[in-house]
């Protein structure tokens, strides 16, 4: 996984965050185009590469951890867990942007996701703007803290969802920050200002040069 050069696990901004709460893109799926996407499962090497996220996300000592009713999500917060020690709870409002199953040739995908990107306020693609996931999302995260007053959270989601949260919080372009992401790859939020103190799979300079 591609480490971005945001304040890296030793920096004072990670050091000095009262609480972190950590979005997770899930890993690879096995691609199945005569199935709806919610359903695919993790390939093989989205499995293999579980071992290594896990591994990234130890240094923030999580408390609980969170994912998407999806397969994929769970899937990927499963191997997170037995790795790391800790079980998961299902939050349906970490689902992926509401849009159509049909499956799309990826440059018709991307084409759509622009769009999506290019009127956050606007319904252009499926039946949500990239705005209303974003305060889907933020009203999950808020949620799950209140939950939880004590300890730092892991939260399993989707490409698509995570960097409509992410981008609320930066000024990087939205779509270059999508177009980057790994399968997996994570960003780490510290409270209570949500800046970015660490993240990795994702090119989160990139996207903020390209605005």
């Amino acid at each position: 996984m591609r480490t971005s050069t945001v304040p890296g696990p030793c920096s004072p901004a990670l050091q000095n965050s009262a609480r972190i709460v950590v979005l997770i893109r899930h890993s690879a799926p096995e691609v199945d185009p005569s199935r709806p996407a919610y359903d695919w499962s993790l390939s093989a090497e989205g499995v293999s590469l579980c071992e290594g996220l896990a591994s990234e996300l130890e240094r923030f000592l999580p408390a609980v951890m969170f994912s998407s009713p999806e397969i994929k999500a769970m899937e990927t917060a499963e191997r997170i867990g037995l790795h790391l020690g800790i079980g998961f709870s299902v939050r349906e409002e970490l689902r992926e942007h509401r849009r159509p199953s049909v499956f799309l040739p990826q440059s018709e995908f991307q084409e759509d996701i622009r769009s999506f990107f290019a009127a956050p306020d606007s319904i252009v693609y499926g039946s949500e703007s990239s705005n209303d996931v974003a305060t889907r999302i933020e009203a999950e995260v808020r949620h799950a803290l209140t939950d939880h007053p004590a300890g730092n959270i892991l939260m399993v989601t989707h490409g698509t969802a995570m960097t409509s949260f992410t981008s609320r919080y930066t000024n990087a372009d939205a779509y270059s920050l999508w177009k980057s992401l790994d399968l997996p790859s994570f960003v780490a939020f510290g409270l209570p200002s949500f800046d970015i103190v660490d993240s990795v799979g994702i090119a989160l300079d990139e996207a903020v040069a390209g605005r």
